[in-house]
């Protein structure tokens, strides 16, 4: 490490010491001049030292120079913060210790009260008007961003819905009071409206109030009867919901179109057949049916099945339940 030559000094620091390059393994060793070699020892310190002077001198004004553009550089990179007074700002805190890596880094908002120097600030705490007893350097503060002179509501105003909306509170002026009754008597019910009236309803802008509370621009439309206002129906989705499936063996029917009531004598498409058991002194068979779910399995009797079913059966017996 010694032995490389520093990029903004332009020496190595063996050099800077000793006042020579050091040797390696591989330097090629060159023939001296005798007529240049000193006459004793005292002139040789002499040249040494000289040769160290000029090797120090140039080092400070590389060093110098290197800080210069050091500084430079960035300081176009950098974007200085200008603070003011009255300008609310964060301070940092630098919690340490165990248990305070998640607690708060910034503590406030404060204001600025003072600037006593360009690095350093007086701090106002906004709620009890103090200020701190010691400055704080511009380091331990960034700038904060808030709405009002004392942040109390940071989030937006209330979003005002069908149910909130009145248009006959005691707020509105007297224009808009008489805007108001003038529409109430052009309105008509829900039920009065049809498909040839869509068009001029939506032409019509004296049938559709506007929300000036807010910035949102949204819609009302408000209908009244007798002076009083009514909410319109509010549409919910409707779904159809459909029974299990049921196949007949042979038409194979749609079960949307048509349902087959589990009273009539018609033969179901078979899925498989559970178990058996002896009822009422006859055999009976737990039968699952296409469609339908196994807590669904009824017990027939082998007169109710047909001969495909009864194939099925004398193949593979299914097992028998006391």
């Amino acid at each position: 490490m010694n032995n490389i030559v520093n990029a903004s000094l332009g020496y190595s620091p063996f050099e800077i010491v000793y006042g020579r390059r050091p040797n390696f393994p591989l330097t090629g060793h060159f023939r001296q001049d005798i007529n240049t070699l000193p006459n004793d020892c005292h002139e040789y310190v002499q040249n040494l030292c000289a040769r160290l002077e000029i090797i120090r001198s140039e080092v400070k004004e590389h060093a110098l120079t290197s800080q210069i553009k050091m500084v430079e550089r960035v300081n176009d990179s950098l974007n200085p913060l200008q603070y003011a007074k009255h300008d609310y700002v964060y301070l940092s805190k630098n919690p340490t210790g165990q248990g305070q890596q998640l607690k708060y880094r910034y503590a406030g908002p404060y204001i600025i009260h003072k600037i006593p120097s360009p690095h350093m600030v007086v701090l106002k705490d906004p709620d009890s008007q103090k200020c701190l007893p010691n400055p704080i350097h511009i380091n331990r503060i960034k700038p904060a961003y808030v709405r009002q002179p004392n942040p109390a509501q940071y989030f937006m105003d209330q979003v005002e819905t069908k149910i909130h909306v009145n248009t006959t509170t005691d707020q509105n002026t007297a224009s808009d009071f008489s805007e108001t009754s003038e529409l109430s008597n052009t309105t008509v019910s829900h039920s009065e409206i049809n498909d040839n009236d869509s068009n001029d309803t939506e032409n019509d802008t004296g049938k559709i109030l506007m929300n000036n509370n807010s910035n949102n621009a949204t819609d009302e439309q408000t209908k009244k009867c007798k002076g009083k206002s009514i909410q319109s129906p509010i549409r919910k989705s409707t779904r159809l919901k459909k029974k299990p499936a049921r196949f007949e063996d042979e038409s194979f029917t749609d079960p949307g179109d048509k349902t087959v009531s589990s009273d009539e004598n018609r033969f179901y498409k078979v899925k498989r057949i559970l178990a058996r058991k002896i009822m009422d002194g006859t055999m009976s068979y737990l039968v699952h049916f296409i469609g339908e779910p196994a807590q669904n399995a009824r017990w027939l009797k082998e007169s109710d099945f047909d001969k495909k079913t009864r194939d099925l059966i004398n193949h593979r017996l299914p097992p028998q339940i006391l």
